[in-house]
This record gives C-alpha cells, sequence and structure tokens, in this order.
C-alpha cells in the first residue's frame, strides 16, 4: 500500500495558518526588513505576488480611530519581551476586521532592540460577539439606572445564576444568595409566600409577581416589587427566567443601584486614597483600577462589587433618594458627605 509524503515544515505551517486564520510576520529594525508569511497575505486580503511586505502598507490598512493605540503599542515594546493589540483592519475590499497580533521584542546581549517577531490573528467574530454582549450588558444597566431597580436571571429551577446585585444589596455570597430553601435575607413572613408563588410559577411557566421584605446589608429591610418571565427556546424548553425588582421605600441602600465610577473616584477621594492604595488594599491590580475609573462598564460586575465593599469597610457609605440621586459620605476625623447625579 503506498504511504502518503509527509508535509514539509513549511507546507504544514501554511495549512495550519490556513486552518486557524493567522499568519506570521518578522521586522528586523537594522535593515527594516519586513517578512510576511502566506497566512498572513490572505489575513489582510493582499496578492503575495503583487505587494511586498511593507509596514507602511499594513499601517494605511488600519482603521484610523485606531491608528494612535498601534503607535503607542510600538512605543511600548520597546521595553517589553511581549505585547499584544487588536485593531481593525481595512482589506482592499473595504471589509473591515478585527485583528489580534501578539509578538515579542528581540534583543542583542547588549540589550539593544534588533527585531520584532509577530503573529497576528482574525479575530472579528469574537470581538463582534464581545461588542453585542456589552450593549445588552449596558442597555440592562441603563434600565436598572433608570428604574431604580435590578434586573436579575435565574435558572429553569429558579436559582439565580446573576447574583451580583443580590449580593452588593444584603452583603450574602454568592452561595447564601443561591440558597432559596433558607432565604435568610428575606422577612421570616414573606418567605413561605414567596416559595409558594415562585413554585407555581415554575410549575406553570407563568410570569412572576410578589412583593416581599429584604434585608440590606445594613439590617434594615427594603420592601421590594418583583416581576419576572419564562425564557422559553425554539423546542419549548424553559431556559432560563429574567426579572425586574423594585425598591418600594423611599429611601435605599446604594448598594442595591449600580454605582458609576465618577462614584468610585468621589469615594476614593473622600478617603484621600490614591489609585495604588484602591488597587492595594482591594487586591485589585492598578490597571483594572485605572479602567474600573474611566468607565465601570470597562471591568466584570464582581470587580465594581468587591472596590465597592472595600471602601464600605473604610468608612464610606453610599446610599439613595430613590430619585437618582446618590448620596456617599466618609466617616474620617469630620464626617463628610457629596451628593452625585
Amino acid at each position: 500500500m503506498p504511504t502518503r509524503k509527509l508535509l514539509t515544515a513549511d507546507e504544514s505551517l501554511r495549512r495550519l495558518e490556513g486552518a486557524l486564520g493567522i499568519g506570521y510576520w518578522t521586522f528586523v529594525i537594522a535593515t527594516e526588513a519586513l517578512h510576511w508569511s502566506p497566512g498572513l497575505y490572505a489575513l489582510l486580503g493582499l496578492k503575495q505576488d503583487q505587494i511586498l511586505p511593507d509596514m507602511s502598507v499594513y499601517n494605511g490598512m488600519i482603521h484610523p480611530e485606531d491608528q494612535r493605540e498601534w503607535d503607542d503599542i510600538l512605543r511600548m515594546s520597546r521595553g517589553s519581551e511581549r505585547t499584544q493589540s487588536t485593531v481593525r483592519i481595512i482589506r482592499p475590499t473595504g471589509e473591515l476586521i478585527w485583528v489580534r497580533t501578539q509578538f515579542i521584542s528581540q534583543f542583542d546581549r547588549g540589550g539593544r532592540l534588533i527585531a520584532y517577531h509577530g503573529v497576528m490573528t482574525d479575530v472579528t467574530d469574537y470581538e463582534n460577539k464581545l461588542r453585542l454582549a456589552n450593549s445588552r450588558w449596558a442597555l440592562a444597566q441603563s434600565v436598572k439606572k433608570m428604574m431604580q431597580g435590578a434586573i436579575w436571571r435565574a435558572g429553569p429551577d429558579g436559582r439565580l445564576t446573576d447574583t451580583a446585585d443580590w449580593v452588593r444589596f444584603t452583603g450574602q455570597s454568592a452561595e447564601q444568595a443561591r440558597d432559596w430553601e433558607a432565604l435568610e435575607a428575606m422577612h421570616p413572613e414573606d418567605r413561605d409566600h414567596f416559595r409558594e408563588n415562585w413554585a407555581r410559577s415554575i410549575r406553570d411557566r407563568s410570569p412572576l409577581h410578589y412583593r416581599a421584605r429584604i434585608r440590606d446589608r445594613t439590617g434594615q429591610y427594603v420592601t421590594y416589587e418583583t416581576r419576572a418571565v419564562p425564557i422559553v427556546d425554539d423546542e419549548g424548553r424553559l431556559v432560563e427566567w429574567h426579572g425586574l425588582s423594585l425598591p418600594l421605600n423611599g429611601i435605599q441602600n446604594a448598594s442595591a443601584v449600580d454605582l458609576t465610577s465618577a462614584h468610585i473616584r468621589a469615594a476614593r477621594a473622600l478617603l484621600d486614597w490614591t489609585g495604588p492604595d484602591l488597587a492595594q488594599k482591594s487586591g485589585i491590580s492598578f490597571s483594572t483600577i485605572k479602567r474600573l475609573e474611566k468607565s465601570e462598564g470597562l471591568v466584570k460586575p464582581d470587580t465594581v462589587l468587591k472596590v465597592t465593599e472595600t471602601l464600605e469597610s473604610a468608612g464610606v457609605r453610599f446610599g439613595s433618594d430613590g430619585c437618582g440621586k446618590i448620596w456617599i459620605s466618609a466617616q474620617k476625623s469630620k464626617p463628610t458627605a457629596v451628593w452625585a447625579k
């Protein structure tokens, strides 16, 4: 039986590039010699027999809004062994794609930068899905702020899958938030009524509507009106529940509402903390703190919660008048407070 000829290293590399949607490149600084692999040409939508590798060609394909970021990445790379950047590329056909470039800087024995070696990957699908998810998340956050309530999700069995708001408001752990047998944060007189209503809705796949008193992290009870609807897939299977809970009390703890980056900055200022101080005390990297203070949408909700808890443990208190204003106070040598939208 004839045996198949083994692929050469170059043939294997070309097949790998095509299968994974990646391309390789090398740039030698002294000679300004640039090499693009066949996969990179294909990724950029260029013809290998028509265009020579040229940084000006590549730079000209970068979306104008991302050009400065790429320049900044190249400058940073001079002091780093590994660098990564994600930018938009406009192909000759006008098609826009997202590419992620990861490259290492090569230095000689004297510490002089002599070359870059990198790999480029088409991440268009990932970036589009990420932006869609962020857009939906931002919409949910906007609704929460306008309604001064909490949007939540639960599994088919009714147990919370999205516990961030509950944990933020009650001070319970995620595990306690999912323990709806105990319902420790709910007023004892409301627990049976809630269980009966929830069990009936789950059984009948019918919308849920109930009121219950929930104990916040300070020990006070806030009455919430909650509505939830079942989400069913194309085959008629119950996949999850989406709910909205609105406080009925006039004054509520601001932990039940989303804090913005402005609130975090104001709270840190009241404590006379620097950004590195907050990073060290919360156990979160300074780069993440900087992203948080730029926009709360750039970090995970759990990160916002952890920073909020750190500030509260240092004496900061957040509160809301229920009409859109959030107050922030800090217990130092003299109590201080500010109001913020």
